[in-house]
């Protein structure tokens, strides 16, 4: 599968793309300028000389160049390397962009392997919508369901995460909640169950679901969680790595390929873990 890398000047990021290369999933590409490339992967002892690389210094061209190359594929995976992921999403969210699908929200999915949880979490969004409105809301949760079902998880519980699992007409994000929960429960949203409010640790816990007395499909055995806001999102992206441990992928979905979206901080196995997953959704 063709993977185009952008600003490929992070050692991590290309030792992450040549070990998928060794494992067969992807076939780089690398746009940016060449002199950076080179120099980091000279640090690792890589030689990119049978590499493809496309040489361009500004980062908003290298952007189009590497959307283009992806779209002029019908299995690829869009990679960002030491470019802002503000700057990148601008180029991508252009209008015209041949990455985006019309009617489609692009969301990130955070997904997470957890010592002592017995399955994938993930959640969503903590990187790309900032302050969802409901129908965005729903937009993040179908991508999401998406994400789960490609992962084998056919029909995934979705807890819609709060402070509290009551509904309060004073807390609107419980209201909104509420909203969501009733069209799963109609079939308007497919694929999941679907409950909330729910807060972080009945959504997770079955002990703490039995102890507060919440029951229902989700309730203690969550696989997605939503957030309402991008800030509770990615904390909980970075409080996960950064004291559980987590294995961890980032990406973007909901445009016509995924979009690998890694953290500096990510380890290369969790680079490695995100690139095999967006090969997994792009069809691979």
């Amino acid at each position: 599968m063709r993977l185009v890398l952008v600003a490929p000047n992070d050692a991590d990021d290309l030792e992450a793309v040549d070990a998928a290369r060794r494992l067969g999933l992807v076939d780089p590409v690398l746009v940016g300028d060449r002199e950076q490339a080179e120099a980091a992967a000279g640090g690792l002892g890589l030689d990119l000389s049978t590499t493809e690389l496309v040489e361009e210094t500004d980062m908003r061209s290298a952007v189009r160049i590497a959307v283009e190359l992806v779209c002029a594929d019908t299995r690829a995976i869009l990679m960002r390397g030491r470019i802002p992921v503000s700057q990148m999403m601008q180029v991508v969210l252009e209008d015209g962009s041949r990455l985006r699908v019309h009617g489609r929200l692009l969301t990130h999915v955070g997904i997470f392997q957890i010592e002592g949880v017995p399955r994938l979490i993930l959640v969503s969004d903590g990187g790309m919508v900032a302050a969802p409105d409901l129908g965005q809301k729903i937009g993040i949760i179908e991508n999401a369901i998406a994400v789960a079902r490609a992962l084998g998880n056919e029909r995934p519980r979705v807890a819609l995460l709060a402070a509290v699992e009551t509904v309060y007409p004073t807390m609107p994000v419980t209201m909104e909640e509420a909203v969501i929960s009733k069209m799963g429960e109609r079939g308007q949203i497919k694929g999941a169950w679907i409950d909330g409010p729910l807060s972080l640790d009945v959504a997770v816990s079955e002990h703490a679901a039995q102890q507060k007395g919440v029951g229902g499909d989700v309730a203690g055995r969550a696989d997605i969680l939503i957030v309402s806001q991008i800030e509770v999102g990615n904390g909980m992206y970075k409080a996960l790595v950064s004291f559980a441990g987590a294995r961890a992928v980032g990406l973007v979905v909901g445009g016509r390929y995924p979009i690998v979206v890694t953290s500096r901080s990510d380890t290369v196995g969790n680079k490695i873990d995100a690139i095999a997953v967006a090969c997994l959704l792009a069809g691979g």
